[in-house]
């Protein structure tokens, strides 16, 4: 199905999403729209840094993880065709195990990683996919950690709402 314009914003509650205390939260779809304009766009403050370094390297760690969570949806609609319709994106919050898409399909985190492939379940494996923020990369940017997992949450939030639209309006 393809659509003449892209998507700009989508309502949980139009997508009968559980109800939560954020379930009209709006998660904004703009593929190709570029890192500080779908912060932007999403509502997500950038935070200031203190230099043109610290905010070079929040850009390229935030875009670095908005590609890994896109590997990581990606991998997830290969293996399970339709997973977005067993995850509440309102209830998503990739800061904590229980809040990862991993978890609603696979009722644990680890055992998600163990699913895809992730061997051990190791930090890097699971960055590289998308599902979590490594201590490595909170080293590089670390006053802006609760940023990250805001901006992270986002990107999940967006994939999982964006392919709910799309089976819907498949179908």
């Amino acid at each position: 199905m393809s659509h003449s314009q892209p998507l700009r914003r989508i309502h949980l509650a139009d997508l009968d999403t559980a109800p939560a205390p954020d379930a009209g939260l709006t998660v904004y779809v703009e593929p190709g729209g570029g890192f500080v304009a779908a912060a932007r766009a999403a509502g997500i403050e950038t935070p200031p840094c203190s230099s043109p370094a610290e905010a070079m390297r929040l850009v390229t760690v935030a875009t670095q993880m908005l590609e890994a969570s896109e590997r990581g949806a990606a991998m997830l609609d290969a293996l399970i065709p339709g997973w977005a319709s067993a995850v509440d994106a309102a209830r998503l919050n990739m800061e904590r195990l229980d809040g990862c898409p991993l978890t609603a399909l696979f009722g644990s985190y680890r055992r998600g990683l163990q699913v895809l492939g992730v061997v051990g379940g190791g930090e890097a494996g699971a960055e590289a996919l998308g599902f979590t923020v490594a201590s490595a990369t909170f080293e590089r940017v670390h006053a802006h950690s609760a940023w990250l997992w805001t901006w992270l949450t986002q990107a999940w939030r967006s994939h999982v709402v964006e392919r709910r639209v799309v089976q819907r309006f498949a179908a």
